[in-house]
């Protein structure tokens, strides 16, 4: 069994400046430690589902504790005052849209299942600034064409995680 400060340790020790960085030119506000999602996922296998503990590592306002919490929350357990508190205390994108799956990510996610790929034509391609980062914007048209094929649109996730 872990307690919230043996597992802060442990991801203290697990970051490095390097992804530090990455995190925060993608919005995640310090403290964050730049533990890499796939060591928090090993350690969400360790320790599966412990909701208590998801509280204890969401209130340490850490970027890293608070992903890890909503990897491990008991999403039946969960109550509509601690959801609200972890939306008003979630600090970045990372935190409001993965780990805190909140309205306006739904919202989103609701708007994104209606679009069609008639609008997506008519609108044609954006550019949007992303920052100092890799990431880029896929054409609209192209990623609902992929979905198709893929027989992913309409199709309803089991979970907000990650």
């Amino acid at each position: 069994m872990s307690t919230a400060k043996d597992v802060v340790k442990e991801l203290n020790k697990l970051g490095s400046e390097g992804y530090r960085s990455v995190l925060r030119r993608h919005g995640a506000k310090d403290p964050l430690f730049g533990v890499k999602i796939s060591e928090l996922k090993k350690i969400q296998k360790r320790i599966k589902c412990d909701h208590q503990l998801a509280l204890e590592l969401y209130a340490a306002g850490i970027y890293d504790a608070m992903y890890l919490a909503g990897l491990i929350v008991d999403d039946h357990q969960m109550s509509k005052s601690d959801l609200q508190r972890w939306v008003e205390q979630a600090n970045c994108a990372a935190i409001s849209e993965s780990t805190v799956a909140c309205a306006a990510a739904a919202g989103w996610a609701t708007l994104n299942c209606v679009i069609a790929l008639t609008a997506a034509k008519r609108i044609g391609t954006i550019t949007l600034d992303m920052g100092d980062t890799a990431c880029k914007v896929p054409s609209a048209v192209e990623h609902i064409n992929k979905a198709k094929l893929r027989s992913a649109i309409g199709k309803k996730r089991k979970t907000v995680k990650c």
